[in-house]
């Protein structure tokens, strides 16, 4: 096929040079090159590279693409850093991250604090970002170190915000020696604006903070299209960025929408899998049924392997006055023992039975799946079947 037949596939009616100058494109991110329309999807502008989804494709004409890489057809140099097996397992220049809040958030990474309205995201954040500044253990139970802290607020008002500020402030003042916690309150900060972008990071790397709070998502984004990869990837880079030049922990605040339950998951995060792969970490919270003051908070997902089991936290009026979050025990042990005393009968268990088991003790389909596998592993139960039919029953060496 030639040329002008494939752009006229493409819907272009006549040769782009007539119209541009405009035929090869080459991303810096990765080096894929294209040399005419057909690469990119027949679009006239190359907003995101087909290989690796980044959106600062280049365009050059044929003049400046030989200029530049000596040939119109010719690739860029790859400058993709790489190691033989046992030069990288010899580096030891590659250090774990550490921990911003131990046991929770960790260094240079992006996380997520979402679930439905009502389950507790903000006052417990607001309280986190508090902890941090402070050098509290975050609900009684996460270590944190005295750090800079910022609250980025872009959804309330900033007398509510000021309001639930000082409802924690009077359970509990922060030190005279904690470090600074800084409020940006609500001004309509958009990132999906250059402008503000640059403003928010040039403010960013003079307060150095080691915990930033946005609340949420979806007010910072603006007209951001939280659906389309090519939109999703360049704010999440921004945030990734940001984490990474800092050493900070970024915990971004977001709503799930009303389709999705009482049981959030990564997909139901404004229906969109690629929030949930372009973060490092994910919290979903909701408020347990059986009590208006008790929420839970379940792991979804952690890049860095660790097995957080789910924990819960009740938000209540202090003695004196204020607002106060108290963290309740790992529910580790008691969703162990649900499940034990669920399979005591002896007979295979289909997995769904176990999972609204329990649910209807307050504990996550995610929060089940872990249990099992440790349960598994430590030879107390055994399993037959797939991932999707898949029933349990005590290990014969633990029933005897």
């Amino acid at each position: 096929m030639t040329l002008s037949a494939l752009l006229d596939s493409c819907g272009i009616a006549t040769h782009p040079s007539e119209q541009s100058g405009y035929l090869a494109c080459v991303c810096p991110a990765c080096g894929k090159g294209a040399a005419d329309l057909t690469d990119f999807g027949g679009s006239e502008v190359w907003l995101y590279c087909p290989r690796c989804a980044a959106n600062n494709g280049r365009r050059f004409t044929f003049g400046e693409f030989r200029a530049e890489f000596g040939g119109e057809r010719t690739a860029p140099e790859n400058t993709l850093a790489y190691w033989t097996f046992a030069d990288f397992l010899a580096r030891e220049d590659l250090p774990l991250p550490g921990a911003v809040v131990e046991g929770l958030l960790l260094e240079g990474t992006v996380s997520f604090w979402f679930g439905p309205a009502g389950s507790g995201k903000s006052a417990s954040a607001a309280d986190l970002a508090r902890c941090k500044a402070a050098g509290w253990r975050f609900l009684g139970r996460f270590p944190c170190d005295s750090g800079p802290a910022v609250l980025i607020e872009q959804e309330s008002a900033p007398a509510l915000l000021r309001q639930r500020l000082a409802e924690l402030e009077a359970a509990e003042a922060l030190p005279d020696d904690a470090a600074t916690l800084t409020i940006i309150p609500l001004q309509g900060l958009r990132l999906d604006d250059e402008a503000s972008r640059l403003a928010l990071r040039e403010l960013l790397r003079g307060l150095a903070p080691k915990l930033i709070v946005c609340d949420t998502l979806a007010a910072l984004a603006g007209g951001t299209d939280l659906l389309d990869v090519r939109h999703v990837r360049p704010l999440m880079d921004f945030f990734r960025e940001i984490a990474t030049e800092l050493s900070a922990a970024v915990l971004l605040l977001a709503h799930t929408p009303k389709w999705a339950g009482k049981e959030p998951t990564l997909a139901a995060l404004y229906g969109s899998e690629d929030l949930g792969a372009a973060c490092d970490s994910a919290f979903a919270l909701c408020k347990l049924p059986t009590s208006g003051s008790t929420f839970r908070v379940a792991q979804v997902k952690n890049r860095w392997g660790a097995d957080l089991a789910d924990f819960t936290f009740t938000m209540e009026p202090g003695p004196e006055g204020g607002l106060v979050l108290t963290g309740g025990e790992s529910s580790q042990a008691g969703i162990e023992d649900l499940l034990l005393d669920a399979l005591d009968g002896g007979d295979w268990t289909p997995n769904r039975e176990l999972t609204e088991t329990g649910a209807g003790a307050g504990f996550s389909a995610d929060g089940v799946r872990k249990a099992l596998k440790r349960l598994r592993n430590d030879g107390k139960v055994e399993a037959q079947g797939s991932t999707t039919t898949r029933e349990y029953r005590l290990a014969q060496e633990a029933s005897l």
